[in-house]
């Protein structure tokens, strides 16, 4: 849709009619009969993801953001009030890889309209998805998959998991290494399931290739009602120099992720 605005040609999504509007054509999403969603009795708060001001009668592309974290088979219901100040369609939000969207706005009103980034704009009404194909997981070759394989807990004992062939080591020197192996036992993932409590440096190379761009970072959002849990996580790992500072374009962002727990850890 970006691309057909900068080329003076306007799109409009049209939910409620179930219709899509490219410059002065209607195209039918769906028919008429079909469901797509049911109301629910919860909903979320959008937040303003960037700052703006609009004069009267002025239309922008607003970028918003959901307040918190939502089911992969829900999503957010927006609908702009007749006595509000800020005219939108009906639209219906559901981020499946970025948790901002945009939508076309226009002041109504008499006055300029300022928005910060971080301002709560608004609520929206969460809906459950229906007869809509959901995304499903990624496949990871077996050869990726590391975390299934560390984390596989074996009946083999910790010292008999050791590889000693093509190692050119004496009897007296391979005893030494055997006995401080045991001695640090706690630092290794063995038959007790623990992954290891081994926090020294780590050092990665990676070959950057001359004859292509240099690959840009990728913007993240933390949603606004997730922000407090991420700073706490972070300054726990930090005290446990699990984590540092960093200012490298490699760096990976904050991602909470949902356990079967029920808990969000970074």
């Amino acid at each position: 849709m970006d691309v057909l605005d900068k080329h003076g040609i306007t799109t409009t999504l049209r939910p409620f009619h179930n219709k899509l509007v490219i410059g002065n054509n209607e195209i039918d999403l769906m028919g008429p009969r079909k469901k797509v969603f049911e109301t629910t009795n919860a909903v979320m708060e959008m937040i303003n993801a960037e700052d703006i001001s609009l004069n009267p009668g002025e239309e922008y592309l607003l970028k918003i953001a959901n307040g918190t974290d939502i089911e992969a088979d829900h999503a957010v219901l927006l609908k702009s009030k007749p006595e509000g100040q800020l005219l939108f369609e009906k639209t219906i939000f559901h981020p499946l890889d970025s948790r901002e969207t945009t939508i076309r706005v226009r002041n109504t009103s008499n006055g300029v309209i300022t928005l910060r980034e971080g301002d709560m704009i608004g609520q929206g009404t969460i809906v459950r998805l229906s007869d809509i194909e959901k995304p499903g997981a990624p496949e990871i070759p077996p050869e990726a998959n590391w975390e299934g394989r560390i984390l596989e807990t074996s009946p083999i004992q910790f010292m008999e998991k050791i590889d000693w062939s093509g190692a050119e080591l004496n009897t007296k020197t391979k005893q030494r290494l055997i006995e401080i192996f045991k001695k640090h036992k706690q630092a290794f993932f063995n038959e007790d399931g623990d992954i290891g409590l081994f926090r020294g440096g780590i050092e990665h190379t990676i070959n950057i290739r001359q004859d292509l761009p240099f690959p840009k970072a990728r913007n993240y959002r933390v949603p606004v009602g997730n922000q407090s849990e991420v700073s706490k996580q972070v300054e726990e790992m930090l005290k446990l120099d699990l984590i540092e500072p960093s200012t490298s374009a490699f760096t990976s962002p904050i991602v909470l992720v949902k356990k079967k727990e029920s808990n969000v850890p970074c």
